[in-house]
């Protein structure tokens, strides 16, 4: 969704999903990322059927096919959960699915789960089969909290400060 659509679609109800879809089917961080760096803007997969970017509407609208899509219902931006998928131990992948960790994003969403830099890949096309290598590697550098999680609720720690309050 464009920035500046964001606070329109946030605050619309999720029935009214399936109205962006071009939005998602034709994302605009690409074209930004095409800008300002030169990354190949990705198109669709030819084994679609025509659907362009289908990969982005499993993941970000219908959920993974075979993991956790409903049989029915509304393409809409909701958090998937398929319960009968055991969590995982210590070899937990930040990348969640795109990791091979079944147990991670899009099928959920832990604390742990790198969602800027997956869906930076889902984005540039790392699911499409003539993908840029790029696809695979970029990130946003933020690889670890820098806080601990806590072992019970809030399992996040406090914000940082925004400034000093008392700077003399």
């Amino acid at each position: 969704i464009p920035v500046g659509l964001k606070d329109y679609f946030n605050s619309s109800k999720p029935t009214q999903d399936p109205a962006a879809l071009p939005l998602v089917q034709d994302p605009e961080l690409p074209r930004l990322l095409n800008a300002v760096y030169g990354l190949a803007i990705p198109d669709s997969d030819p084994e679609t059927a025509g659907i362009q970017r289908a990969d982005l509407i499993s993941v970000f609208l219908t959920g993974v096919e075979g993991l956790n899509m409903p049989e029915e219902g509304t393409p809409s931006e909701m958090l998937r959960l398929n319960m009968s998928i055991e969590p995982c131990s210590t070899t937990c992948s930040s990348l969640g699915v795109l990791g091979g960790d079944l147990a991670g994003f899009p099928n959920g969403r832990r604390l742990s789960d790198d969602i800027v830099d997956a869906a930076l890949r889902v984005v540039l096309g790392v699911l499409l089969p003539d993908h840029e290598p790029i696809a695979e590697t970029i990130g946003d550098g933020v690889d670890a909290n820098d806080v601990p999680f806590n072992g019970s609720f809030p399992y996040v720690a406090y914000p940082h400060p925004g400034s000093d309050a008392d700077p003399h």
